[in-house]
């Protein structure tokens, strides 16, 4: 895990000049977020998915709204007791997908 942040580290400041931020602020559209997030070591479609909600719904950034599923995500927990709610909901999903049942948010 340390690999992957130093990594990740050496990324922003070799892109984006040590400021994290630009990753989204310098992003001109959409599509170039997501390209950009997706270029960062250890970023898969998960972690970019998870990032642009957080975005969104955290830091209002407009363009990762098109990015970011539409169902509940780390981005819209601000509390311990959303967070608490959060994982229980996602277990239930998870349990009900095993057991072959279609599960909801």
């Amino acid at each position: 895990m340390a690999e992957r942040v130093r990594e990740l580290a050496e990324a922003v400041v070799s892109d984006y000049g040590g400021d994290a931020a630009r990753v989204w602020l310098d992003a001109t559209d959409g599509r170039d977020l997501e390209r950009r997030l997706r270029e960062l070591p250890g970023f898969g479609d998960m972690k970019v998915r998870s990032l642009t909600a957080v975005l969104w719904k955290r830091l209002g950034v407009q363009m990762a709204k098109e990015i970011a599923p539409d169902h509940p995500t780390l981005g819209d927990v601000d509390s311990p007791e959303a967070l608490e709610e959060y994982q229980a909901k996602k277990r239930a999903y998870k349990a009900a997908v095993r057991a072959g049942q279609p599960g909801s948010w």
